[in-house]
């Protein structure tokens, strides 16, 4: 019997006029897998995400999610299929606390976000969850998004991202931006829980001691392709990944 995957990518492109940003991928992903994404800027990485995530619409090829072929499903959809992403930039909001934050995001999972802050307070239940989740990811519920540290905002985003409950959580270079001594504490506390809850996780990121350290398994792209997959000490030491990371 063949093996069941969560998730496959079968010849997907996307090109934007003569522009191959994803030319003809192919690759399969298991039930939580960790799977770093790297390679240089304009290889297609994030292009690849959006497809994924429903944020753009293929050229052509197949995304097969739980054995069902989803490219023209839209992205609200895919979230709750259970397809998330967060962002390299984070769009928050600033005078939210954290828990009001991890609210909103709850409530739009639930579907009751047009009850925003009208009976809020007798949602119990969601408050609840929100405060275990700030806990979560180290979090104070009650602090103001507009005072988190740059790390702290990468840990909000992905708890966003944590509250919409992902199967397959998608993120675009979370330790962009931070300090060295924060990027490990992100991925630390990220990869420890998505380690927990055996969510499948695919993470771009540029950090060679980040992708090192945290990916058993890693994709390299370059002008669209992916030009080398598998463990990280084997795709370092791919000819084609050495002559781009030495310049």
């Amino acid at each position: 019997m063949s093996k069941a995957y969560l998730l496959e990518v079968k010849n997907l492109k996307k090109y934007f006029g003569g522009v191959k940003a994803v030319d003809d991928i192919s690759f399969k992903v298991s039930r939580g897998e960790k799977i770093g994404i790297a390679g240089p800027n304009g290889a297609g990485k994030t292009t690849l995400i959006n497809l994924i995530s429903g944020y753009l619409l293929p050229t052509d090829g197949k995304i097969v999610y739980e054995n069902k072929n989803i490219v023209n499903i839209p992205l609200i959809e895919r979230v709750s299929m259970g397809i998330v992403r967060s962002w390299q930039l984070p769009q928050l909001f600033e005078s939210f606390t954290v828990e009001e934050a991890i609210i909103t995001s709850i409530l739009v999972r639930k579907g009751k976000l047009y009850n925003i802050w009208k009976n809020v307070e007798a949602l119990s239940d969601i408050i609840q969850e929100a405060i275990e989740l700030s806990s979560l990811f180290s979090l104070g519920e009650t602090k103001l998004v507009k005072e988190l540290s740059e790390g702290e905002r990468k840990l909000l985003d992905v708890a966003l991202s944590f509250a919409l409950q992902p199967k397959v959580l998608l993120l675009d270079e979370p330790t962009s931006g931070v300090s060295s001594e924060e990027k490990f504490d992100i991925m630390d506390n990220v990869l420890r829980i998505v380690s927990e809850k055996n969510i499948t996780t695919l993470v771009i990121e540029h950090d060679l001691q980040i992708l090192q350290k945290y990916f058993p398994r890693l994709m390299f792209m370059s002008e669209g392709k992916i030009i080398a997959d598998g463990p990280a000490e084997t795709v370092f030491k791919d000819e084609r990944v050495r002559e781009m990371l030495e310049g």
